[in-house]
């Protein structure tokens, strides 16, 4: 991280003037720091290969939302949202359970729209009775599961 921030106080000196092939260089280094060699073990897909092409099939207006724990940390340094307003995360002191309910609450404000929340399948069981909740106000969010089998960083 030391590195890091030398290198972006010195390409920077105080001021914004980088270039658009700077500034896709900086973001390709960081993904080189942060991607998973491997894409899979005998344990299942890595979250960060997992994440990475689970935005290829979605379309451009579709709402992602990001729940809290171990996959966080992924879902905020390796996914792209093509546009303002499709990617939706907690921040701050990131409750568990954010993911399904801001789909729900997506999936009800924009009903036009695909959603999708991203959640691990501690935090999906701690809200499966949402499942009630998106049938008695008719929306459809999909929900990716992320199945590690751990409550890490609780």
């Amino acid at each position: 991280m030391r590195v890091l921030t030398d290198r972006l106080l010195e390409a920077c000196g105080g001021r914004v003037s980088w270039t658009g092939t700077e500034v896709a260089g900086l973001r390709r280094d960081l993904a080189e720091a942060i991607r998973r060699v491997v894409s899979a073990t005998a344990s299942g897909v890595s979250r960060c290969h997992f994440i990475k092409h689970w935005r290829r099939p979605l379309s451009v207006v579709t709402i992602v939302t990001g729940d809290v724990k171990a996959h966080k940390f992924v879902m905020s340094q390796v996914w792209t949202a093509p546009q303002p307003d499709t990617f939706l995360m907690s921040n701050g002191l990131s409750s568990v359970g954010y993911g399904p309910a801001s789909a729900i609450a997506a999936a009800m404000v924009r009903p036009n729209r695909p959603v999708v929340s991203v959640t691990g399948d501690g935090e999906f069981a701690m809200m499966v009775q949402e499942l009630e909740t998106i049938r008695r106000v008719r929306v459809a969010p999909l929900f990716a599961v992320l199945c590690d089998r751990s409550l890490s960083i609780i």
